[in-house]
């Protein structure tokens, strides 16, 4: 038994070994460099992916991603930061969904974990592996084999992440109408609803990283539908807002005027409406939005026109 034990000890030991060392080599060699260097940056989950094309808007990389929470942005943003000089303005996705409590399953749910935690993980500090241990111990042991995989991989294809870091998401989706179809007569309103404590706080720390680095930041909302659920918990959101995030200027642009069709769903531009979205939000950037004083008063009055 004790030799058993010995041994099973100097495994652990080299595994573990291993694990910090193609951390360290990950930490040191990631690739987070844009091809195409540009100013300013857009952040965020899936509204803000779907309704940027950055292909049509003059200096501007998008790479949000799908169900990203902030907790696995913050590290994103510090490497691209860091390697990407260039970007003075940063511009970040924050929709009603990202004060619920669900995104506390985007954090640490297996679903959400499996995914994000083999790129992010060789970025964390302790506190953020603590966060992920204390909530779901299970998931995080299965997760850091595949970070161990993911660091392997890395260390012979050059340390790329460019792929795994979002982008521009060209949405074929229409399913406004049927969904319009099948809401209830009344939606009732939701201002008590749980909040995500610790995606709220690494909003923060993002912002705050950026802050310290000198970077403008602007918290963003992309347009949704009228009839997005989002909007049942809008008193909630806007306390959130004026209380957690005076200091940052936000531009909404939710209420931009789009047809169903242009709608992937209640929540989601499709590539016909992030292409009319994004040809206006190109220009309203030459009419210098973001060196405005009065910038939502100037968003409001451009979409009434």
């Amino acid at each position: 038994m004790r030799i058993f034990l010995a041994k099973l000890m100097v495994f652990s030991i080299a595994l573990f070994s291993l694990l910090i060392g193609l951390i360290l080599l990950n930490r040191n060699f990631a690739n987070f460099k844009i091809k195409e260097s540009r100013r300013i940056l857009i952040i965020g989950n899936s509204h803000s992916e779907s309704a940027y094309n950055d292909s049509l808007i003059n200096d501007i990389v998008n790479l949000s991603q799908s169900a990203e929470s902030y907790f696995y942005t913050y590290f994103k943003t510090k490497k691209l930061i860091e390697q990407n000089p260039k970007i003075q303005t940063v511009l970040i996705e924050f929709s009603n969904i990202n004060i619920d409590e669900v995104m506390n399953e985007w954090i640490w749910g297996e679903r959400y974990m499996s995914i994000k935690f083999p790129i992010y993980g060789s970025f964390m500090d302790i506190n953020s592996y603590s966060l992920l241990l204390k909530n779901n111990p299970k998931s995080l042991s299965s997760c850091t084999q595949k970070l161990i995989r993911n660091c392997i991989k890395k260390t012979f294809t050059g340390f790329n992440y460019q792929r795994e870091i979002g982008h521009y998401l060209y949405l074929e989706r229409d399913k406004t109408d049927s969904l319009l179809a099948n809401l209830p007569p009344t939606q009732s309103k939701n201002n008590k609803q749980k909040l995500s404590e610790q995606n709220i706080a690494y909003l923060r720390k993002t912002i705050n990283f950026l802050i310290s680095k000198n970077k403008k930041v602007f918290l963003i909302r992309s347009p949704v539908h009228k009839m997005s659920q989002g909007y049942n918990y809008e008193e909630r959101y806007q306390q959130i807002v004026l209380n957690k995030f005076s200091d940052v200027e936000f531009l909404d642009f939710s209420k931009y005027p789009l047809t169903n069709s242009e709608f992937g769903d209640l929540d989601h531009l499709n590539h016909k409406g992030a292409k009319k979205f994004s040809y206006w939000f190109n220009t309203m950037l030459s009419d210098g939005l973001l060196e405005k004083s009065n910038k939502q008063q100037f968003i409001e009055s451009k979409m009434m026109e």
